[in-house]
């Protein structure tokens, strides 16, 4: 026994089925453009925090020695 969905796939064109699942797409799109730039700009902060605590050290280091 086939399933509905699937020969209902079947007939129509891939217009149809662009245009029925489109929106579902874009949707999925949006939330993995949001989640990636959530990460980015996490990943930028810890970086500029990593980048301040490495010139503190080294100027500590540089401070000591002179």
């Amino acid at each position: 026994m086939e399933n509905k969905n699937v020969r209902e796939l079947d007939e129509m064109t891939y217009t149809e089925i662009f245009e029925r699942y489109s929106d579902g797409l874009e949707r999925i799109n949006n939330q993995f453009t949001n989640e990636f730039i959530k990460i980015s700009r996490r990943f930028v902060y810890e970086m500029s925090l990593a980048g301040l605590l490495v010139g503190i050290c080294i100027g500590i280091v540089v401070g000591l020695f002179i």
